[in-house]
């Protein structure tokens, strides 16, 4: 299954692109699945998805708030929380 990743702010300069097209292992079916498959591709994943940092998710422009299921030519996007004052 081919889908898109998209990233954003701190994610963005921690992985060096915006974004990227890939085509996933038969059984990742999952956000959690997508999170292990990703951080066993190596650094910077452990980093962004360490227990520590907050990352927030949407799946074709839909902000979610838990595990979910992938969907064959989905856009996930990848969020740093947001501060502000």
């Amino acid at each position: 299954m081919k889908i898109k990743l998209l990233y954003f702010a701190k994610i963005k300069e921690l992985v060096g692109k915006d974004s990227e097209l890939i085509e996933l292992p038969s059984d990742v079916l999952t956000l959690n699945q997508l999170k292990n498959y990703l951080i066993s591709r190596g650094a910077p994943w452990h980093e962004i998805f360490s227990s520590q940092t907050v990352v927030r998710f949407a799946l074709n422009q839909n902000l979610m708030n838990s595990d979910f299921n992938l969907e064959p030519n989905a856009e996930i996007a990848f969020l740093p929380p947001i501060t502000g004052g």
